[in-house]
């Protein structure tokens, strides 16, 4: 995957292959085969080692952090035969929470970051709760509601243009 493209151009790929992975018919095992002879499995955890890097200050820099969140929290909560993605880099993994760590530690979690992640720890506890060596990130979960997304009221339109993780925000906003 190229270096080089924007988060947008890399947005516009996720929303070719998210319409793949929505079109797929089939038992799970079936899908599973199809995202795997199709590459998707291994382009997303090439995306999320993308976004990671890209990850930090700046509005691109929290925008490639809260994909790269999301996509480490979708591995590990949602089906991939669903979602396309599944097993990523245990390198990558540890880096983007070693990133999420210092940010929690410094305060510096941008707020739509701190209720996304309070809301994917209220769905799927397990997937932050089995890192209890990281205590700033604990604390942040510990001390941010799982519905905070809602006094934050976002918008559907706000998600747009922002791969997955827009597509799967889009959802919940429509279905409260």
């Amino acid at each position: 995957m190229p270096r080089r493209l924007t988060l947008r151009q890399l947005a516009d790929r996720e929303d070719r292959v998210h319409a793949y992975v929505e079109g797929l018919v089939g038992d799970p095992a079936a899908r599973d085969r199809t995202l795997l002879r199709a590459g998707v499995y291994r382009w997303y955890a090439k995306l999320f080692r993308v976004y990671v890097r890209r990850g930090g200050d700046g509005v691109e820099g929290a925008e490639a952090f809260r994909r790269a969140t999301f996509l480490y929290w979708c591995a590990s909560a949602l089906p991939g035969c669903l979602t396309g993605v599944d097993e990523l880099a245990e390198s990558h993994q540890e880096e983007l929470l070693a990133d999420l760590e210092r940010y929690c530690e410094a305060g510096a979690l941008d707020a739509q970051l701190r209720w996304m992640l309070a809301h994917y720890h209220a769905r799927s506890p397990a997937v932050f709760g089995r890192h209890p060596e990281l205590r700033a990130l604990q604390g942040v979960l510990r001390d941010t509601g799982g519905d905070e997304w809602r006094c934050a009221e976002p918008e559907a339109r706000q998600f747009r243009h922002r791969g997955l993780m827009g597509h799967y925000w889009t959802h919940v906003l429509r279905a409260r």
